[in-house]
């Protein structure tokens, strides 16, 4: 889901996972509209945006640990990653892809 394995970068500029480097202050939008390009790794996401670990995990209500174990994991649970992009005041959006069709789907109640 999140693509290969990569070491995770922890530093602003130093972020080619994506396509370049990212400044704290903004991170360039990928998704629907746009060419999505590489995706973004969950740390680089969250270092992008100036958030620590410690910072995210008071968010979302679980530990410094935990969030270092989500942000390196290849199968996370949906329900964690909502928790853990609403603390970075985001929220998840799946999107399933057939070909050159791209499909935003709703899971859950």
């Amino acid at each position: 889901m999140l693509g290969r394995r990569r070491p995770a970068k922890d530093t602003p500029g130093e972020t080619e996972e994506h396509g370049g480097p990212v400044h704290s202050d903004r991170a360039p939008p990928r998704g629907r509209g746009q060419d999505a390009g590489p995706p973004y790794r969950l740390a680089t996401l969250r270092v992008a945006l100036g958030r620590t670990q410690m910072q995210v995990a008071a968010r979302a209500q679980m530990g410094q640990g935990d969030v270092s174990v989500l942000e390196n994991r290849h199968d996370v649970k949906l329900s964690t990653l909502n928790r853990y992009a609403a603390a970075l005041g985001g929220r998840v959006e799946l999107t399933v892809v057939i070909g050159n069709h791209r499909y935003v789907v709703e899971v859950g109640p």
